[in-house]
């Protein structure tokens, strides 16, 4: 709600144990950085760079049993910078989902997002300086409220410190991409509400934009006619708001269905667009450049940047700094979902292996890999994992202008602890080196972030190993260093897995053995669940050294388990526990919060259960592939997990 403040309690009273590291300065930790571990669910995190080293994340957080938009700043070393958990870009009433960011040009950063506080959904923004200051209005100003629903805004800079915006908007008989400037002190620069990018008949989705260079922007996206066929379309906007292509938009491609696409700066006015597109029985990538002034540059069905045998998925492309761009994408075929990249440079031609270089092919899944410029002519790639086919792990690879592997074949590992890591995102560390964030199931879902060197080295952290474990009458957390000096400082602090509120615990005993060190709880209640954060005091002050958590005592609350297959093609199980008799609702829902199956509606007894979703909608139609969320409701609770179906 408005005006609404979380307030994090450290109590005064702690005790500190002298056996130090004073040559602790950084906040990186093995397994990665805490950025957020409110309670309940943050999802869907964004990154961007603060031009000085480190990065400026925001995410969607449901701290307060409504969706709200948060934001953190973290620097070189690891070191967060805002509010613990984050500054609270938008709490208004209703929904705030989908947010997105980029920087301001002064180490701040301008962030969108959709917002439902009227009634429906409508576009708003907001800016913060370098110390997450908000600079607009509180609670952001409004893009547009017209009245019908406006979603999926995106955005970048423009050259005077403000932003452009562009958003898929249903005012009108079919949705259609709307775009907005606001200058750097949140003044639309266009006319209300927005302006029409393209004015062709058809349902307009799956929009992107990038700069054309001069104040301008080169936007993309799939239009869908009556008949359900799709073509990838492009227009450019001046500084003053004003279609410079014919009304309705260049036509890049219409030469089959096409499942999601890209752009970039072509760094001369124009773009590169790369897109997954069905021509010949399954999904290939292709590439098509088009210059300032809408004419296609490349062979006219576009460059095939890979048609190998199988799917080919979710494309993701940067420049390469000579008008060329690196290519990334999930690849099917040899039947799992593995990592491919390939590089095109200005003419449109193939550089690399053809249908592509191998990122990795590790066994099981790899997914959703996104990259960054790696400042050099190569990219810094970023996935989810499944090779232990336990969980999802955050992996990362560089790759140089050469098509080869600079690092451990099969990738660095950011984050290989228990649950699933996934969303991963990645910016640029401005030294040849990036930071990773990513949505983290290893309690609830929270936000964690991780830097890795120009070398694929992690950033140096005296922290070798930590766990924590329930035994007999008490919880033990121990952790171990591979350095230790004999003046530090620790500080155990709790919280209640539910409520995620830490507090100091008093007169906390440490024992050390070597460079072990442990602290055992024994004011623990039955049926709870716990979650511990330990900090070090250093010279240059306190750091978060690790979070533990949840530990449960006993095994007699609510819990929805994570679906397993995950991936999965046709159908996956979800298993959850009831601990009394109660009402129970399941429901899976899409990437848009629209309902599309409901599991299981009623009263049931206490018990473990385990529903098979068969991956079709309420009408017994197939589900197109994506992200879901099911969402299970017991009494007034609810718990909400999220899966992927490949088809």
């Amino acid at each position: 709600m408005a005006g609404k403040k979380v307030w994090y309690t450290i109590l005064s009273c702690i005790c500190m144990v002298a056996v130090g590291i004073s040559s602790l300065s950084g906040g990186w930790i093995e397994a990665g950085m805490p950025i957020s571990v409110a309670p309940s669910s943050q999802w869907l995190p964004q990154i961007v760079s603060d031009n000085a080293g480190g990065a400026i994340m925001v995410w969607q957080d449901y701290r307060d049993e409504n969706w709200d938009i948060y934001a953190q700043r973290v620097d070189e070393r690891g070191d967060v910078l805002w509010q613990v958990n984050g500054i609270g870009i938008c709490t208004a009433p209703a929904q705030q989902e989908f947010p997105q960011i980029v920087t301001d040009g002064s180490g701040g950063a301008i962030i969108t997002w959709q917002d439902g506080r009227d009634g429906n959904w409508d576009v708003y923004a907001q800016r913060v300086d370098l110390d997450g200051n908000a600079l607009w209005d509180q609670n952001g100003i409004a893009v547009t409220t017209d009245a019908a629903n406006q979603y999926y805004p995106i955005l970048m800079m423009d050259v005077s410190g403000g932003a452009l915006i562009t958003w898929q908007d249903e005012r009108g008989a079919e949705t259609k991409v709307y775009a907005q400037g606001v200058d750097a002190s949140g003044s639309p620069r266009w006319v209300a509400d927005g302006i029409t990018v393209s004015t062709a008949t058809g349902s307009q989705t799956s929009h992107d934009m990038v700069t054309d260079g001069v104040g301008g922007t080169v936007v993309s996206w799939i239009q869908r006619d009556g008949n359900g066929e799709t073509s990838l379309y492009a227009q450019r906007i001046d500084s003053d708001g004003v279609r410079q292509w014919t009304d309705d938009g260049v036509t890049v491609d219409a030469s089959g269905f096409i499942t999601g696409s890209c752009i970039i700066t072509d760094g001369a006015g124009g773009a590169v667009m790369i897109w997954s597109q069905y021509r010949n029985g399954n999904a290939d990538v292709y590439a098509q450049r088009i210059d300032s002034n809408g004419n296609i540059q490349w062979n006219p069905d576009g460059v095939a940047v890979c048609v190998a045998s199988g799917d080919q998925w979710i494309p993701d492309a940067v420049g390469d700094g000579a008008g060329g761009s690196i290519v990334t994408w999930m690849d099917g075929r040899d039947g799992n979902a593995d990592v491919f990249a390939q590089m095109v440079d200005a003419d449109g031609n193939i550089q690399w292996t053809q249908d592509g270089t191998v990122v990795c092919n590790e066994a099981q899944y790899q997914v959703m890999p996104r990259l960054v410029s790696d400042g050099a002519g190569g990219a810094i790639i970023t996935w989810s994992d499944y090779r232990s086919s336990n969980n999802y792990d955050i992996y990362v690879q560089r790759i140089d202008q050469s098509g080869i592997l600079r690092w451990l074949v099969g990738g660095v590992a950011l984050c290989v602890i228990n649950g699933d890591q996934i969303y991963p995102q990645v910016a640029s560390d401005g030294e040849g080196g990036a930071i990773v964030v990513w949505e983290d199931w290893r309690s609830d879902s929270n936000i964690y972030c991780q830097r890795v060197t120009e070398s694929g080295n992690l950033v140096a952290t005296l922290l070798a190993s930590f766990s924590a474990r329930f035994m007999e009458n008490c919880i033990t957390v121990t952790w171990t260093l591979s350095e230790v000096d004999e003046d530090v400082q620790f500080f155990i602090q709790r919280a209640n897995a539910n409520n995620g509120q830490f507090e100091e615990l008093a007169h906390s005993e440490i024992e050390r053995k070597g460079q072990t060190f442990s602290y055992s709880d024994f004011a623990i209640e039955p049926g709870k669940s716990y979650r511990y954060r330990v900090d070090v005091g250093a010279d240059d002050g306190r750091k978060v050294l690790f979070e533990v958590g949840p530990i449960s005592v006993a095994c007699t609350s609510l819990a929805l388990f994570q679906n397993y297959p995950n991936p999965f093609n046709p159908s996956t199980t979800i298993s959850y526990y009831l601990p009394a008799d109660d009402r129970v609702s399941l429901e899976i829902y899409d990437a848009a919060g629209r309902v599309m199956a409901r599991l299981v509606e009623g009263e049931q007894p206490s018990g473990h259960y385990s529903i098979r979703w068969r991956g079709r909608d309420t009408r017994g139609d197939l589900a197109p592939s994506g992200v879901y969320f099911y969402r299970l409701k017991v009494g007034k609770r609810a718990l909400t997990r999220k899966m992927i179906l490949l088809r």
